[in-house]
């Protein structure tokens, strides 16, 4: 296993230690999940990137839109709820709770 040493400033690491606090979890593994989405995020990135090299513009907007129609949403229409709906009570882990 690596280290890796990063500085960043004061607030953002406090919010990163609440949020660790929040997950019951350490620091050490909340930044090992957060990079494992990040690398995930770039995996699926450069497997689209590669597709669409090789794909038709048709076929990737005829496929969206039947997925539109399954799920119900049009393009530029929202899908609905979003991860900010949910408004957890974090006053155990702030400095005045």
């Amino acid at each position: 296993m690596m280290n890796l040493t990063i500085k960043l400033p004061d607030d953002k690491y406090r919010r990163l230690e609440l949020l660790a606090q929040y997950r019951n979890t350490t620091m050490t593994l909340l930044m090992e999940e957060i990079s494992t989405k990040a690398l995930i995020e770039f995996d699926a990135y450069s497997h689209f990137l590669s597709r669409a090299a090789r794909g038709k513009v048709e076929r990737g907007l005829a496929i969206l839109d039947e997925l539109d129609s399954h799920f119900g949403t049009g393009r530029g229409q929202e899908a609905g709820g979003t991860i900010f709906d949910f408004d957890p009570d974090l006053s155990a882990y702030t400095a005045n709770g």
